[in-house]
């Protein structure tokens, strides 16, 4: 089962839950599951990273289940792109009955060097923030849900082997039926959380568990529970590492290639507010991206008149090689940045 297909599933488990508390126990499933394919491999080299200007990506589904007798597809979309119009567009397909349920996110992943303790004092480490908000319609209920992802934390950058965490919070909400669900990203992979009610301190849902194994839910109230991710169950496999010279085939491929080129772009003097060694990771991982990201312009590819600089040779800049394409640069310059969207629209096709 490929990501899309498998998140939509999850989608279309989340509008037959009977009630809200099981429609917010299907929606943690649905962003834990996205957040941990941010941590597995892709399926083949197609899959792999690379340099984007823009990309708008258009597909659809077939989803085995069936709703209430009725056959599902999912239409997708994935958009990258430098391009501030650029937005998801409306498709019908093939399906000819309602929206079950539709999936937005949207992300402007920035990269900077922060301060990190470890076994030889103060080093950096690069922080990935997925900036941005997700939203996951049920039309059927007329509820909302509104999700945050955490950080990813990319802990020795220049090692062939670097550790991947995730911290900070993630939190998902829904004003219809006043839940909120809170899980908290913590050292050693762990993870804990809980739901509660608008108005309410008392935990409705208590999570306990880790990232890259199980996370387990107990309703107190109920006494029952259940596991809600078990990460050893994912194939291909949630590996908490990457290197970011060859990344290789990831899952998350669009919203790879944006984190790795915000990483080109980190702020050099930034860094330097932490120390030497923050500095020179800012600087250093510049030439190690050139085989994640599979671009290296060549001076003198393209002649100009005798005595002038070329195109190419005047816009690279000198000390941080290799270069990207110009028209990269110039986006860059012009203080835009990759955005990433993906948007699930999954759909009934009744008669």
């Amino acid at each position: 089962m490929d990501r899309h297909t498998s998140v939509a599933s999850l989608l279309l488990k989340a509008d037959l839950a009977p009630d809200p508390l099981e429609r917010m126990l299907a929606i943690s499933r649905v962003v834990i599951t996205y957040t941990l394919d941010l941590l597995r491999a892709g399926q083949g080299m197609g899959e792999t990273p690379v340099v984007i200007l823009g990309q708008h990506i258009m597909s659809h589904r077939d989803l085995a289940e069936k709703h209430r007798g009725d056959a599902v597809v999912v239409m997708l979309q994935e958009i990258c792109s430098y391009d501030p119009e650029a937005r998801v567009t409306h498709i019908q397909g093939k399906a000819r009955g309602p929206e079950v349920a539709e999936l937005a996110l949207q992300a402007v992943p920035s990269c900077a060097v922060r301060a990190a303790r470890g076994a030889l004092g103060t080093l950096g480490q690069v922080s990935a923030a997925p900036y941005g908000n997700g939203r996951v319609s049920l039309p059927r209920q007329d509820e909302v849900y509104t999700f945050t992802l955490p950080l990813l934390h990319l802990t020795e950058p220049l090692a062939e082997v670097c550790p991947l965490e995730l911290a900070g919070n993630c939190t998902v909400t829904c004003s219809a039926t006043g839940l909120t669900l809170t899980l908290k990203f913590r050292d050693e992979h762990s993870v804990k959380g809980s739901i509660v009610k608008r108005g309410s301190e008392a935990r409705i849902a208590i999570f306990s568990g880790r990232w890259d194994g199980a996370v387990n839910v107990e309703v107190p109230d109920l006494g029952a529970g259940g596991t809600v991710s078990n990460a050893r169950a994912l194939a291909p496999a949630v590996v908490p590492w990457v290197n970011a010279a060859q990344p290789g085939p990831r899952r998350l491929t669009r919203l790879w290639s944006a984190i790795l080129q915000s990483m080109y772009f980190m702020d050099v003097h930034q860094a330097a507010a932490f120390g030497k060694r923050a500095e020179a990771l800012a600087t250093d991982i510049v030439p190690l991206l050139k085989g994640s990201l599979l671009y290296e312009v060549a001076e003198g590819i393209k002649a100009g008149k005798k005595g002038e600089p070329t195109a190419i040779e005047s816009a690279q800049p000198p000390s941080r090689e290799p270069a990207l394409p110009p028209a990269i640069r110039k986006a860059h310059a012009d203080g835009r940045a990759l955005v990433y969207q993906l948007h699930y629209s999954v759909q009934t096709m009744a008669d």
